[in-house]
């Protein structure tokens, strides 16, 4: 294969970014079991994926090469694959961290606060959680390319 252009890192940001946000609404599991399971996918994933394109150099953690961003995304859609294919099995109720920005009028300064989280019971079965999960990517992309990256050059 023949190298393809790199990719602007700010909307691959983005587009990772999105994914990762709407699984996280979806408030399937904790973002530390989501990350664990995400690093696990990609090390399983990693070795094989390199010798494919051997010769060619994968810069990891390149989100602007196109090999690694395909190999990130990728690894990131088969993690959600399984949370969507175990979804019915998950915990319904789980321990999340949650920011909490500071409040000048009470005194408080920001901090990360760990609460117990029940799951929507309506996003229990694997086919609400893909119509779930489609929607809001798409909706997310749209806002993030709205709002936090306006000024970017996607």
């Amino acid at each position: 294969p023949f190298p393809r252009k790199r990719l602007r890192t700010r909307m691959a940001i983005l587009l990772l970014r999105s994914t990762y946000e709407a699984v996280d609404s979806a408030q399937l599991l904790s973002e530390e079991d989501f990350q664990k399971r995400f690093f696990f996918e990609r090390q399983a994933q990693w070795q094989s994926y390199r010798s494919m394109y051997e010769p060619q150099r994968i810069e990891q953690g390149d989100l602007s090469d196109p090999l690694y961003f395909d190999y990130i995304s990728a690894a990131q859609w088969l993690t959600l694959s399984k949370l969507l294919e175990d979804a019915d099995t998950l915990p319904q109720r789980y321990m999340r961290t949650v920011y909490v920005p500071p409040d000048e009028a009470a005194g408080t300064e920001e901090q990360w606060v760990t609460r117990m989280t029940e799951r929507n019971a309506s996003l229990s079965s694997p086919a609400a959680l893909k119509t779930y999960i489609t929607r809001e990517v798409g909706d997310t992309v749209l806002r993030l390319a709205e709002t936090d990256f306006r000024d970017a050059e996607l």
